[in-house]
């Protein structure tokens, strides 16, 4: 069972504006704290000078008032990949945003409703610029919410940061996405690249006290940069050698057999994988065991967590290794999971017929997200405005269900940048076609600073 944290309310959080604000009542979900200050009765203009101020946002900037009270309907704009390599990956998402939007306008308890508008943008970071600027500046959204990948939500960044849209739970793994000081109005959810690396090192320490040889593959991206710069930062002073580095563009569809080659010949018996999500996953894994090398211990990244894109591998998936912190609605433990349950009743209302899979999950947790702040900043000082709504996104603390049991969904600007500090290391078994539990990782408290900046 999972155990529900209440969320602090924004004026316990640092505002602190009055006594009666201050006071907090615990419940389940978002919004479950409260402050007798309504939105409705709206925070006076010092409360937002010092949440913007806190945040680093010059409110005389801004192109349109962002202390105003939203009201009716709120348009809220996503991009994804709809169609290209990652599509089969990603398109998921779009589905699970889909029944978060239309479960919890129906059950959230806000005064207002959220439509959503959904960019294809191909994984594609210069696309995903283009749909951003479409989104904001012809299809009016007040806010942005699970743009996917590093380098998508570093392309998106600055146009939020003119317009003054929040970008809420943008999806990335890269500390160059997740800059609060530089870009206040971007906030970054999921596991980081420098977790993912944090929770393999912390398993080599288990099974390899004495060390191991390395070889580390990278996808040629902003993310793939980052895990070398994790495993670089966390290899030094260990018995942990990296022999061989190689990396794979994001955009190949060829089995990276070239790469294999060079890693399994450096005698290396640990490998160390980062690919772009999609089919490279299976290919990796596949070209590994027709090569006939059995590393000791094969990981390979968050990215490639569900199911669909490691089940095409076969056999060969058997014993890879994998952190995961999303929830899996293949696992045994899913039918037992109430939280888990109700995503996956909502996401069958949108979707009756197909799989179910992680990124459904996910994307219902991205929107999930947004109603939690606005839930939260409904009942704040500063009440349902853009600068509501990002102050509580980021001091906004839950039990998730989209998120792996013992997985907390937690940010506290400034003291703490990072919303998953820990990962639930699995094992593939290849006949069930399933992640089992192999050690949760937990590392609350020791990224900021490490996988933001």
């Amino acid at each position: 069972m999972r155990t529900k944290v209440a969320i602090a309310s924004l004026a316990v959080a640092v505002l602190g504006l009055t006594a009666a604000c201050s006071s907090s009542s615990s419940g389940k979900g978002g919004g479950s704290s409260s402050a007798s200050t309504s939105a409705s009765a709206g925070g006076s203009a010092s409360d937002a000078q010092k949440a913007a101020a806190e945040l680093g946002i010059d409110l005389k900037k801004c192109p349109v008032d962002i202390t105003k009270p939203l009201t009716g309907t709120v348009k809220v704009g996503t991009t994804l990949a709809q169609t290209g390599p990652a599509a089969a990956a990603l398109a998921p998402v779009g589905v699970g945003e889909k029944a978060a939007i239309q479960d919890l306008n129906a059950t959230s308890g806000l005064p207002i409703q959220f439509s959503l508008i959904q960019q294809d943008d191909q994984f594609a970071p210069d696309k995903t610029l283009v749909a951003v600027q479409q989104l904001i500046q012809s299809d009016g959204v007040d806010l942005l919410d699970g743009v996917i990948g590093t380098a998508n939500v570093v392309a998106a960044r600055d146009v939020v940061e003119k317009y003054c849209v929040p970008l809420i739970a943008g999806s990335a793994g890269g500390v160059s996405a997740n800059q609060p000081a530089k870009y206040p109005f971007t906030t970054v959810t999921g596991a980081p690249s420098y977790l993912d690396v944090k929770g393999w090192f912390a398993y080599l320490k288990q099974k390899f006290p004495n060390g191991a040889k390395v070889a580390l593959m990278t996808a040629n991206t902003d993310s793939g940069k980052d895990y070398l710069n994790a495993v670089n930062d966390l290899a030094q002073g260990t018995p942990y050698q990296v022999v061989s580095k190689t990396t794979l563009d994001a955009t190949d569809t060829t089995p990276p057999s070239s790469q294999v080659t060079t890693m399994r010949s450096s005698g290396a018996n640990v490998l160390l994988a980062s690919v772009s999500p999609g089919p490279q996953c299976s290919a990796l894994i596949n070209q590994v065991a027709q090569q006939g090398w059995k590393p000791d211990a094969f990981f390979i990244t968050n990215s490639c967590s569900t199911t669909a894109l490691v089940k095409p591998a076969g056999a060969a998936a058997q014993n890879v290794l994998c952190n995961l912190y999303l929830n899996d609605p293949s696992a045994p433990a899913a039918a037992s999971d109430a939280g888990l349950q109700k995503i996956i009743t909502a996401v069958k209302k949108v979707q009756p017929s197909g799989p179910i899979v992680g990124s459904d999950i996910s994307g219902y947790g991205y929107i999930e997200v947004l109603f939690k702040a606005a839930q939260q900043a409904a009942k704040s000082p500063l009440g349902l405005s853009r600068l509501g709504i990002l102050y509580a996104a980021t001091h906004l603390t839950y039990d998730a269900a989209w998120l792996q049991p013992g997985v907390e969904y937690s940010l506290d600007y400034p003291k703490d940048e990072v919303s998953v500090e820990s990962e639930v290391l699995s094992s593939f078994d290849a006949t069930a076609g399933q992640w089992t539990k192999v050690q949760l990782y937990d590392f609350k408290g020791q990224l900021t600073g490490k996988a933001s900046g």
